[in-house]
């Protein structure tokens, strides 16, 4: 790094080893190879039935009302509607998150998953 001449100039050279990039690279591959990386979702809901769909858009509806920024997942796994919550990489993280939402969501439970592999490039 050079002194600046004046406040506010300069120039940062930020060597890396290119290995790092490859292996960032083989990483994300490997992972999506294997459809996703290990992780956690926080099941609401659980309903069979005629009116569980029904039962499930609300309970969904509402979970999003109240935690707009948390993403939604509603599989139908015959004869179930269900609603998972959270992409939680650690089961710490979604254990505090069940207890944040415990209050409105009594039955909530943790179930571990695939998680979608973020995208290096973004």
């Amino acid at each position: 790094m050079q002194s600046p001449s004046r406040l506010g100039e300069g120039r940062v050279v930020i060597q890396q080893d290119p290995r790092i990039a490859d292996y960032a690279i083989r990483f994300n591959e490997s992972f999506s190879k294997r459809k996703g990386v290990p992780g956690y979702r926080v099941r609401i809901f659980s309903a069979s039935g005629r009116d569980a769909r029904q039962k499930m858009v609300s309970e969904n509806t509402r979970f999003i009302r109240l935690y707009e920024n948390v993403m939604t997942y509603t599989p139908y796994d015959p004869p179930y509607w269900k609603i998972y919550v959270g992409d939680f990489y650690t089961r710490s993280e979604a254990e505090k998150f069940k207890q944040q939402i415990i209050g409105q969501f009594p039955r909530a439970f943790i179930r571990p998953v695939r998680l979608k592999v973020p995208d290096l490039n973004d």
